[in-house]
């Protein structure tokens, strides 16, 4: 097997993953960038990025089998292809039109480029630093400075009373930076730097005020500390327990406190956009086929369905994997609970069940893996899983060799 160290950097492949994740998010939805993004720009301009990044590094041998590591991916794509049919069949959206309403799914391609480039984890964790870093400026910039700076889409603006600042998409890759923050935290030394990191990221994340994401912060965080065996690592447990403890419990306990009280209310109110959402979806509307392969994604010139939801309050993204489900059947759904399960065996590395942990926190919320955003976090969940994978059968297989040469040697010695 041809294994990347885990700690080779090359500054092109954190460059170009740091691109992939600013296009993914349309930079921002920048004013000044709108001419590229606007439209079916998003869709051209992000396919052809990962189209160059793939020919830019078609150099790179690849010696272990990509089909493979692809699998969970390939079930989610047959699934939505299926959802064709319904589309089809209870709302007329013929199946060549599909192909072309279907088109983000093009951005699965992501996998297949990461799987090529073989990014390293100390590449991705300083794309990763570098996109916290800018979103962290921009997102107070545009709170405070000049709220202008980016569009205002009642779709994807959730800006509302009492929240400190602007709601930008990519929020989700903080959490990324987060988790590999403390796995630098609980495998080496506490340093300065690394408490900085925790703390800085863990700022923004709170001051984003996603329950989710503050959800999710707070479980890997917990399993970092949980994860540390060593005695002499304990200052290191004990560190990170602290943060936990300081940040969510004495500095926002008043507002941790309000997000929960929220929380119930917003839960026991009929009215509230996702318990419609919820209600609608798990209804069954066009029978009990249409919880197998879903009723499809369908555009607003074949059917008025979407913008009827949308006059309702009720988004498919609300309800993240149950949107998913709705329109695109139980095949995906069972595809991404396969990986999220498989990355909780503790098997497996910090990053891989931190990753599936965070993945199963947003499962009723922000999990709805349709856009660029949603799909490039998963592809790179199933990146590092893959590789966790293959670096797990390499040390087997090591094991294993070292084994034979042990029995050899003793036989010689027999002889």
């Amino acid at each position: 097997m041809n294994l990347v160290p885990k700690n080779r950097y090359r500054l092109h492949i954190s460059i170009e993953l740091l691109l992939l994740m600013l296009f993914a998010t349309s930079f921002f939805d920048m004013v000044a960038l709108n001419w590229l993004f606007r439209d079916e720009g998003l869709f051209f301009s992000y396919l052809l990025l990962l189209v160059v990044i793939y020919i830019r590094n078609m150099g790179i041998q690849i010696r272990f089998g990509i089909a493979k590591k692809m699998k969970p991916l390939m079930w989610i794509l047959i699934g939505a292809v299926i959802s064709f049919i319904p589309a089809y069949l209870y709302y007329g959206q013929h199946l060549y039109y599909s192909f072309i309403v279907y088109r983000n799914f093009f951005g699965y391609f992501a996998l297949v480029v990461l799987l090529s480039i073989r990014p390293s984890h100390l590449e991705i964790r300083r794309a990763l630093n570098a996109f916290s870093v800018i979103y962290f400026v921009l997102m107070l910039y545009v709170s405070f400075i000049n709220p202008a700076f980016v569009i205002s889409d009642p779709d994807r603006d959730f800006i509302g009373e009492g929240d400190f600042v602007h709601y930008m998409q990519g929020a989700e890759y903080l959490v990324l930076a987060l988790i590999y923050a403390l796995d630098d935290m609980r495998r080496n030394k506490v340093r300065v730097n690394n408490v900085l990191q925790v703390g800085f990221l863990m700022l923004a994340i709170f001051l984003i005020q996603n329950r989710t994401l503050l959800f999710a912060s707070l479980m890997v965080s917990i399993l970092a500390a949980l994860s540390i065996r060593s005695a002499s690592r304990r200052l290191t447990r004990e560190v990170i327990v602290g943060f936990l403890l300081v940040s969510m419990f004495v500095l926002a306990y008043q507002y941790i406190t309000h997000l929960i009280t929220e929380t119930m209310t917003d839960l026991n109110n009929p009215d509230y956009n996702r318990v419609k959402a919820f209600n609608y979806f798990v209804s069954g509307e066009n029978g009990f086929m249409s919880y197998i392969w879903g009723n499809g994604f369908i555009s607003g010139s074949v059917n008025s369905l979407m913008a009827d939801l949308r006059m309702e309050g009720i988004f498919h993204s609300d309800l993240g994997m149950i949107g998913f489900w709705n329109q695109f059947g139980i095949i995906p759904i069972i595809a991404i609970f396969y990986l999220i399960i498989s990355g909780l065996n503790r098997k497996h590395s910090f990053v891989v069940r931190a990753n599936a942990l965070f993945v199963l926190c947003s499962v009723m919320t922000i999990a709805y893996f349709r856009n660029f955003v949603y799909s490039l976090w998963l592809c790179y969940f199933m990146y590092v899983f893959a590789t966790d994978v293959e670096y797990e059968a390499a040390k087997k297989l090591s094991e294993a060799k070292t084994l034979r040469r042990i029995i050899r040697r003793y036989r010689s010695l027999a002889d």
